[in-house]
């Protein structure tokens, strides 16, 4: 049997009589071929972005039996971040996602601020703010001081990167 869409009989694959991520699995054994398969899945794909929020209200399963998170944007009063990514659980909980931006001070001091939902994700994010910080000081410090003894540049970054991480 042809291709049932250009009627090629070249590089037969077969055909989800419903799309996959709609929990298809009645096939038509080599019923298209590999491209127009291959323009068929762009189309599926963008059809299923578009019918995400549905598929998931419905509690409509994929192929594999899972009924795929809802993707959600989120703004929370009194926070000057706005379209916090997120998405819908099973459950119908929503659960936003971390996020870090890039801000700018009242002085003009560009930052990185950031939206965290728990206390672990929120000292890692300073940790290694602060290990940046360091680090930056300590190239500065080995800097300064190869200026006045040449050769002993990477030495003194080596020791002075040892000395800060220590302290982490």
């Amino acid at each position: 049997m042809p291709c049932i869409f250009c009627r090629s009989d070249e590089n037969l694959t077969d055909e989800h009589v419903f799309p996959a991520f709609m929990g298809g699995k009645l096939v038509v054994k080599d019923g298209s071929c590999k491209r127009c398969n291959g323009e068929f899945a762009v189309f599926e794909g963008k059809l299923k972005d578009a019918t995400a929020p549905l598929l998931h209200l419905l509690k409509i399963r994929n192929r594999e039996g899972i009924v795929r998170n809802a993707s959600v944007k989120a703004e929370v009063r009194g926070l000057d971040m706005k379209n916090l990514q997120g998405f819908v659980d099973v459950e119908g909980q929503v659960q936003l996602l971390d996020r870090v931006v890039d801000a700018t001070n009242e002085d003009g001091r560009k930052v990185k601020r950031g939206f965290f939902m728990t206390k672990e994700a929120g000292d890692k994010f300073a940790a290694i703010a602060q290990l940046r910080f360091w680090s930056f000081f300590a190239v500065r410090l080995a800097r300064a001081s190869a200026e006045t003894f040449p050769g002993r540049y990477l030495l003194r970054c080596a020791l002075a990167w040892k000395t800060i991480s220590s302290h982490l």
